[in-house]
């Protein structure tokens, strides 16, 4: 089955000397398709970019893993500091990612009582909290774009996986805050 990274118009520009936080669904593409792996290893690469993964998306893709060889597999890529660069999680820095947390739950909730969805999992919460944090210069992959609504997080990008020879996609927003 073909692999291949399709990114919008001015891609480069948008990412350019970025860091760049990973949701996990995103994670988990890039560690299923080797050759998504690579190409998107070379885009932000050459946009002096960094993948960067936040303390609870590194949580989320080791979760339910069972198997000890599926779980060091997978604690090997995730853990790969030449490909991913970890966050910083200082103990001032978590208390005001969980201030933001609180904040966005509360602005989430106001919106769900005007019937605007539902309130996104409590990583990603505190997902969207640390790129509030980090706000001037960090983005957010996710194919998940409705845990990340539009009043509060901006599309910027996408990038678009095909799946497979009949052409079936995958959509990946680049968000910013």
């Amino acid at each position: 089955m073909s692999k291949q990274c399709f990114v919008s118009k001015d891609f480069d520009k948008q990412i350019k000397s970025k860091y760049i936080f990973l949701d996990n669904d995103f994670i988990s593409e890039l560690f299923q398709n080797e050759g998504v792996f690579v190409e998107t290893l070379k885009i932000f690469r050459l946009n002096n970019s960094t993948l960067v993964i936040s303390p609870f998306t590194f949580f989320e893709f080791l979760r339910d893993i069972f198997f000890p060889k599926e779980r060091k597999v997978r604690e090997d890529f995730i853990g790969n500091d030449k490909v991913f660069s970890p966050v910083i999680n200082t103990h001032q820095v978590f208390v005001k990612v969980k201030e933001n947390a609180l904040l966005l739950s509360k602005i989430y909730s106001h919106k769900r009582s005007q019937k605007v969805g539902k309130s996104p999992s409590l990583v990603d919460l505190f997902l969207a909290a640390r790129v509030m944090f980090y706000k001037n210069n960090h983005l957010l992959i996710t194919g998940n774009k409705k845990d990340f609504p539009s009043f509060i997080f901006d599309v910027i990008g996408v990038i678009n996986i095909q799946r497979n020879e009949n052409g079936s996609c995958r959509a990946y927003c680049v968000l910013t805050i």
